[in-house]
């Protein structure tokens, strides 16, 4: 099994620059690396958003539910 590769090899391997190796495994590789961290990035975007509203509408269970969340997203 390859190495996982590095988010800023990832985007060097889509630029093409770096001399890196840029078959089509690598390629596709480097932007399901982009992908991820893009849903990563979305998630944590979404379940801020829920905790701030939560907070502000002061309902404990809305709260307690948009903080696990927000740590599944973070332990990922």
């Amino acid at each position: 099994m390859p190495e996982p590769l590095d988010l800023h090899q990832a985007a060097a391997i889509l630029r093409g620059h770096g001399g890196l190796s840029t078959t089509a495994d690598h390629r596709k590789r480097a932007a399901a690396r982009i992908l991820y961290e893009l849903d990563d990035e979305f998630r944590c975007r979404v379940w801020s958003r829920k905790l701030l509203d939560a907070l502000d509408s002061g309902q404990a269970d809305d709260v307690a539910r948009a903080r696990r969340g927000l740590e599944r997203v973070l332990d990922r």
